[in-house]
């Protein structure tokens, strides 16, 4: 009688847990739609009714966290992770803190912090690339670039030649975009239409870029480079040579 009675208690307890982690399951599908239409007061409040009953959940707290950074609400998303700060591994806190810096405009701090976490990824290109994209979704395009740069002088003097074009186009720099676009291509396997489009943006505003296509088309001298030279000067009406 004993051993039924326990039997029958361990099974009410798993089915229990089963019914706590298909509510939480159903809540954390709802918040994720609401985030994907970017509903994010509904969001917010399902998040919160989860960590309610879930104090612990991490991917609820930066689930959270990420709103009020899209709200670009300062004062919710300091307390938060100001309340949890314990709770969040370091990197994770850090990475989080960052965002709220640069959302705040407390670039000081925010490069302060950003020198403090790269000090402990030197060799991490992917840290490299994550805390970059931080600084471009607020805009500060050029700093951007020095992260990238960074990285470049830590690990690779090749290294995100495109992510850095990208940005000087941001960044209305137009001559660096054209060499970081060069140098991307210069080791590309096939034609990159994006990129071609943009060194045909950039030449269409200032044709005498076109020598610097000619340089790295002479220099590499390959079958991609060539067609993207041949490709500006048709962009600037240039046929005789372009043939």
């Amino acid at each position: 009688m004993k051993k039924i009675f326990l039997c029958v208690l361990a099974l009410a307890m798993v089915l229990s847990l089963f019914s706590q982690y298909d509510e939480k399951q159903i809540l954390s599908q709802q918040a994720n739609q609401m985030m994907v239409q970017r509903q994010y007061n509904q969001a917010e409040t399902i998040f919160l009714q989860i960590l309610e009953k879930y104090p612990n959940d991490l991917n609820t707290i930066l689930q959270l966290m990420q709103i009020y950074l899209n709200l670009n609400n300062g004062e919710k998303a300091e307390n938060l992770l100001n309340q949890y700060q314990r709770m969040l591994p370091q990197t994770t806190y850090s990475e989080q803190r960052i965002q709220l810096l640069l959302m705040q405009g407390k670039m000081d701090e925010a490069r302060a912090e950003t020198d403090a976490y790269l000090s402990l990824h030197t060799t991490d290109a992917s840290k490299y690339r994550l805390i970059a994209n931080y600084y471009e979704r607020r805009n500060f395009y050029d700093l951007a670039i020095e992260l990238y740069e960074r990285a470049r002088a830590k690990i690779d003097r090749n290294l995100f030649s495109l992510e850095i074009a990208n940005a000087a186009m941001q960044a209305q720099n137009p001559p660096k975009a054209l060499r970081e676009y060069l140098l991307y291509m210069s080791s590309a396997s096939n034609v990159n239409h994006y990129v071609k489009n943009q060194i045909k943006t950039i030449v269409l505003a200032d044709s005498t870029l076109i020598s610097e296509i000619a340089t790295a088309s002479q220099n590499y001298n390959t079958p991609i480079m060539n067609e993207l030279y041949a490709n500006a000067l048709v962009s600037i009406r240039d046929y005789p040579r372009a043939l």
